[in-house]
């Protein structure tokens, strides 16, 4: 990991997200984690540090250049807009998927959309700040 005045944009993952990846024991074995809106890679930070392979996807090309940059190359990084729906992910499942902040972005009918396409993993985790509420929410 970089040195923190060597990161780009957002430095630390969610407070919200730190609680949930710890309690939910995500720590203590690695899998596969795809974000939506990832942003700089602040939230990816936490996964790469332990071992995950990483999936972000990004609207802003500059976010993702920050990610590319924080997360020194690690993981897969795509600009798409998602309001369009999710990209082509060749059939990955993902062990844990995080839409921080995702929802105050995509149109309803496109967020519903991508539910309904996504077929999670057993066991799954995933983390997401719903709309009206300060929290970040993890459910299975």
């Amino acid at each position: 990991m970089r040195a923190l005045n060597e990161l780009r944009g957002l430095r630390f993952p969610d407070d919200y997200l730190i609680k949930m990846f710890f309690k939910e024991g995500l720590h203590r074995k690695a899998g596969r984690v795809l974000e939506l809106g990832c942003g700089s890679g602040n939230n990816l930070l936490l996964f790469e540090a332990f071992g995950w392979e990483l999936t972000g996807l990004d609207k802003n090309p500059s976010a993702i250049a920050d990610a590319q940059h924080n997360l020194r190359g690690a993981g897969t990084l795509i600009e798409c807009d998602l309001s369009l729906g999710l990209p082509v992910l060749s059939g990955q499942l993902f062990d844990a998927v995080l839409m921080p902040s995702v929802n105050y972005y995509i149109p309803r009918a496109a967020f519903v959309r991508m539910a309904i396409a996504s077929d999670p993993a057993v066991g799954s985790v995933s983390a997401y700040a719903p709309i009206n509420s300060p929290r970040t929410m993890g459910g299975r």
